[in-house]
C-alpha cells in the first residue's frame, strides 16, 4: 500500500478501538454480562486501551498529512480537523438540545452549553457528562489539532528526545493534578476529568501516535508483515495485561487517584499503544473476508458511530418497554441489538452529514 493512499490496517485499529468503545459503554448500562469486579476491570481496560488508540491514532494522521502538506500553511490543516468534525458534531447537539436535552436550553445553563460548541467541555467537571457525555474527547482532539503544526515541528526536529521529554513532563503534571485533588478531597469524578481528559495529561499519547508517524514516511524499508501479525496480536493482549497489573487488586482498583500507579499506567499504555501502531503498519491485511470488510466499514462510520452511540442508550434505555423486555430476556441479545442500532444510526449520519457538506463545498467551489 502507498503511502499516499489511507492506511487499511490503521483504519483497521481504529474500527477495533470503537467497538471496543461500544462494548464498555453499553456493558456499563446493560446490567447481567460484566457483573463480576476481574471482568469489570478487563471492561475498563477496553475502554482506556480505545481511548489511547483514539488519540495515538490522531497523532499519527496529524504527522502523516502535515509531513505530505509540509509546504502548506498550520491553519489550513486547523480548518480541515474542523471541517471534518464540525457538522456532525454540531448536528448531533442540536438535536439532543431539542429533544432529550431540552433542559439545557435555560438561561441559567447558557454557559454549559457554549463549552460544547466552543469544544472546552472536557475542561470543566460540570460539563463532562451533560447533552452528550461521549464528546469530551471530540473537544479534546480538537484542542490537539491546534496545536498538532507546532508539535510537529518539534517532533521533526528533536523526534524520540521530545517524545520522552513529553512522557516526564506530562507524567509530572499528572501526579500534581491528582495530588492537589486529593488535598481539596475532590470526588472520585475529578481525577477522571483532569487525569486522562486534559491535553495536559494526554500529551504524550498524540506525541507517541506523532513519532510512529514520522517512522512510518522516513522508512526506507518494509516491516515484515508475518512478524508484524503475530506482533500485533501479542502487544494487543500486553495493553490489557498491563492496564490489569498496573490497577487491580481483588476488591478495588487504582485505575484514579494519587498514586504512582494511576500515574504510570496511561504513560505505559501510551508507549504500548504507539508500537502496536507502529506494528499495524506493516501488517498489508487485504481485508477481502466478511470480518476485513465489516471491520473497514465500521471504521469508516466510527466518528457517526461515536457521536450517538451514548445518546441512544441512554435514551432507550429509560425509554422504551421493548428494551426493557429484551433486557429481562437476554441481556447479551440486547447488547447486540443495540450495538447494531448504534452503527446503523452512525452510518446515517455519517452519509446525511457527509452529502450536505460536499453539496455545499460544490457550490463554493
Amino acid at each position: 500500500m502507498g503511502k499516499r493512499q489511507r492506511n487499511l490496517d490503521i483504519e483497521m485499529l481504529r474500527g477495533i478501538a470503537i467497538l471496543l468503545i461500544l462494548f464498555y459503554h453499553y456493558t456499563q448500562i446493560i446490567p447481567g454480562i460484566m457483573n463480576t469486579h476481574w471482568l469489570q476491570m478487563i471492561d475498563e481496560g477496553f475502554c482506556q486501551m480505545a481511548m489511547i488508540m483514539f488519540f495515538s491514532i490522531s497523532g499519527f494522521g496529524s504527522y502523516v498529512y502535515l509531513f505530505k502538506h509540509r509546504d502548506g500553511k498550520a491553519l489550513s490543516y486547523v480548518k480541515k480537523r474542523f471541517r471534518a468534525i464540525a457538522p456532525q458534531y454540531y448536528f448531533c447537539l442540536v438535536v439532543l438540545l431539542l429533544t432529550v436535552s431540552a433542559n439545557f436550553l435555560a438561561w441559567n445553563q447558557i454557559l454549559r452549553v457554549s463549552a460544547f460548541f466552543a469544544f472546552v467541555q472536557n475542561l470543566f467537571a460540570s460539563t463532562n457528562t451533560m447533552i452528550n457525555g461521549a464528546t469530551w474527547t471530540i473537544a479534546l482532539m480538537m484542542q490537539f489539532y491546534l496545536i498538532a503544526p507546532l508539535v510537529y515541528k518539534l517532533v521533526q526536529k528533536y523526534g524520540v528526545k521530545f517524545y520522552v521529554l513529553s512522557i516526564c513532563v506530562t507524567f509530572l503534571i499528572r501526579m500534581l493534578v491528582s495530588l492537589y485533588i486529593r488535598r481539596i478531597n475532590g470526588d472520585s469524578f475529578l481525577f477522571v476529568v483532569y487525569s486522562i481528559r486534559q491535553i495536559y495529561t494526554t500529551f504524550d499519547i498524540f506525541v507517541g501516535g506523532m513519532i510512529v508517524g514520522k517512522n512510518y514516511m522516513e522508512r526506507e524499508r518494509e516491516l515484515n508483515a508475518f512478524r508484524c501479525r503475530w506482533g500485533v496480536a501479542i502487544v494487543f493482549l500486553s495493553i490489557l495485561g498491563s492496564f490489569m497489573v498496573f490497577t487491580y487488586t481483588p476488591s478495588s482498583n487504582y485505575v484514579w487517584g494519587a498514586n504512582v500507579r494511576s500515574w504510570m499506567w496511561p504513560a505505559v499504555l501510551g508507549i504500548e499503544v504507539a508500537f502496536l501502531l507502529h506494528l499495524c503498519t506493516g501488517i498489508k491485511l487485504k481485508y477481502q473476508s466478511i470480518g476485513g470488510k465489516f471491520i473497514q466499514f465500521i471504521a469508516k462510520n466510527e466518528y457517526g458511530i461515536y457521536l450517538w452511540h451514548m445518546p441512544l442508550i441512554s435514551t432507550i434505555s429509560v425509554s422504551s418497554p421493548m428494551y426493557a423486555g429484551a433486557l429481562e430476556r437476554s441481556p447479551e441479545g440486547t447488547l447486540i441489538v443495540m450495538g447494531m442500532l448504534a452503527i446503523m444510526v452512525g452510518k446515517g449520519s455519517n452519509d446525511l452529514l457527509n452529502r450536505f457538506v460536499k453539496k455545499n463545498l460544490d457550490k463554493v467551489v
